[in-house]
């Protein structure tokens, strides 16, 4: 019998972080989730926790989680990267870390900027309205779920799920 392929798509932040799941190449669930608290170890293991359920809930089989890119990421970013590595590789997903560049050429989208990846996200699953009350906020809010959707498509794409 063959199994569902269950991807989670996670792009990290230190206070936003998107999440998306695929079954089978079919986006099932997306969100973003707000951890405005100042960091902490107790914030780090908040949204390590958090990712585990996820897991759980979904018997997760992969996780596509954004690379850090050296330059701009933060010592408390790359150790919360490399702690959910750890927790999901113990619970037998495969972990799978994507640069976004990587993502975006692999998608093939014509304008691989952060705007042209969630023009492309929102035109592929029908998230035209989130895509818009982006465009407009001040400030990015929605941008990580945008990146955790290309991050678990490309995941299956990849790996011909």
């Amino acid at each position: 019998m063959n199994m569902a392929a269950i991807i989670l798509g996670v792009s990290l932040g230190t206070r936003i972080v998107g999440f998306a799941v695929m079954r089978n190449g079919e986006l099932v669930n997306y969100r973003i989730k707000c951890f405005k608290e100042r960091w902490t170890k107790a914030k780090r293991d908040t949204i390590v926790t958090y990712v585990k359920k996820l897991d759980e809930y979904y018997s997760i089989t992969a996780v596509a989680i954004r690379a850090c890119e050296p330059i701009r990421s933060s010592t408390r970013l790359n150790t919360l990267t490399e702690n959910i590595k750890k927790e999901l590789g113990n619970y037998n997903a495969k972990v799978f870390a994507y640069s976004m560049v990587t993502v975006k050429l692999g998608l093939g989208i014509p304008h691989a900027n952060k705007k042209g990846l969630m023009e492309f996200i929102a035109e592929k699953y029908g998230l035209r309205r989130i895509y818009l009350k982006e465009i407009n906020n001040r400030h990015s809010y929605y941008e990580r779920m945008f990146e955790s959707i290309a991050l678990a498509k490309w995941c299956v794409m990849e790996n011909e799920w």
